[in-house]
């Protein structure tokens, strides 16, 4: 009788230990303004309202500053968000002030982000981000 009791002490405690195992996630994707200019970044609304990828309209990014635009967290690991495209398809920006100003870069394509493990953990989890970086040679 003890041995049962053993056996399934044992086997509640291994259960338990590998339920706790699954990798966690934290997922940001992040805009590093370090240009002069300040810069509003807006989406799509027909499409924000249909998938409410970003939790804004409209903010604004100022000169010098580093906003986050969208996180995740979950279950997974960091190698799912390492192409960038997630939360993609819908940034569209002004040049604050400057009409005639436009910025050189395509925030909507993948390539032009990059992606960056912050802190790894066991199981493949962690903390990451994509993060694009805006400088005044960006600005024309």
């Amino acid at each position: 009788m003890k041995t049962i009791h053993y056996i399934s002490l044992i086997l509640g405690m291994a259960i338990l230990l590998f339920s706790a195992c699954d990798p966690g996630v934290s997922y940001s994707k992040v805009i590093q303004n370090n240009s002069k200019y300040d810069i509003s970044l807006y989406t799509d609304t027909a499409y924000t309202e249909t998938y409410a990828m970003y939790n804004f309209d409209t903010i604004v990014i100022e000169k010098h500053s580093i906003v986050v635009i969208a996180s995740e967290q979950g279950i997974g690991t960091t190698n799912g968000f390492s192409s960038c495209c997630i939360f993609n398809d819908s940034l569209n920006y002004k040049i604050i002030g400057f009409d005639s100003l436009y910025l050189n870069l395509d925030l909507n394509d993948c390539s032009n982000w990059v992606f960056d493990v912050i802190d790894k953990s066991a199981g493949g989890g962690g903390v990451c981000e994509c993060r694009i970086k805006i400088t005044d040679s960006m600005i024309k």
